[in-house]
């Protein structure tokens, strides 16, 4: 709906919102197995935190007619643990 309504450009608009999110899945799968096997719900709790943490900040951006920043600071110490 949205590509036949506003176009490509409206699409690649809302592809590159989500991407914090999708980057944070895609690190979501590197875990070390061992890591996820011993502590699964500390990794669970940091990373729906994180995961709310967008979700709350997305809404408040628009809500605010804001543009939402694409690189979030919050995925770099995630990435490193």
């Amino acid at each position: 709906h949205a590509f036949k309504k506003n176009g490509l450009s409206e699409v690649l608009s809302v592809l590159k919102d989500l991407l914090p999110v999708l980057l944070q899945n895609l690190l979501l799968g590197s875990w070390n197995p061992q890591m996820l096997r011993l502590a699964s719900r500390e990794i669970s709790l940091l990373t729906m935190l994180l995961l709310f943490y967008f979700s709350a900040q997305m809404i408040l951006f628009s809500m605010a007619r804001m543009p939402f920043p694409v690189v979030q600071k919050w995925l770099v110490p995630y990435a490193m643990l």
